[in-house]
């Protein structure tokens, strides 16, 4: 009977320890830019900062592979130092195009627009970092379906150029999930300790 549930302890533990890991590894980049120009039209004052962070999937990832609107996994950027900003869960109406240096902490020709409104003609902050300028408003609004050009009715404030890089290193080599070590330990705890009860008893 001992070693029947011993068979059954091990037999789980490497169940649990095969599972297969997690995917949807993500790299987070961050975004820093200033107000320049126009800043009061657009809700801003001059010097005003715009930071946040992007996270992009890495599912997927070739060298000068492209990145769309479908690898984006969040993003919150902030405009000044207020409260307003650009928060994905917020902002259905957003793309975003760039490509993949030699690994998953280079991107080049970024091109970011973001609105915190969907659908048709709404207003709220719009954001664009790309090769037409960099872009920012919280009073505009942006007119097309997708918010994916820079067209607005109002005017946008110029930012400083901006800098992006990786807010994090490269997701590490993927471990076997916590959980399951949690239990495959809980499990052998178990084991040991009916073990020694039933030594105990036979000792007896």
């Amino acid at each position: 009977m001992r070693g029947r549930w011993l068979h059954m302890v091990l037999a789980a533990s490497a169940l649990m320890l095969a599972a297969p890991a997690v995917r949807g590894a993500t790299v987070s980049f961050s975004v820093a830019s200033s107000c320049a120009a126009g800043c009061g039209a657009a809700g801003m004052a001059a010097g005003d900062p715009v930071l946040g962070i992007i996270d992009i999937s890495t599912d997927g990832f070739s060298p000068s592979g492209a990145i769309t609107r479908a690898d984006v996994a969040g993003f919150s950027i902030t405009f000044g130092p207020t409260s307003h900003g650009v928060v994905m869960p917020e902002a259905p109406a957003f793309d975003l195009s760039a490509t993949w240096g030699a690994g998953v902490n280079a991107i080049s020709g970024l091109s970011f627009t973001a609105v915190n409104a969907p659908g048709l003609t709404a207003p709220g902050p719009f954001l664009t970092f790309g090769a037409g300028g960099n872009l920012a408003s919280l009073t505009g609004i942006c007119d097309d379906v997708d918010c994916a050009t820079t067209r607005f009715q109002g005017t946008p404030a110029t930012l400083d150029p901006f800098t992006f890089k990786p807010a994090t290193p490269p997701a590490p080599v993927p471990l076997p999930p916590a959980g399951a070590l949690a239990a495959a330990g809980a499990l052998a705890l178990a084991a040991a300790a009916r073990f020694r009860r039933e030594r105990r008893s036979r000792a007896a």
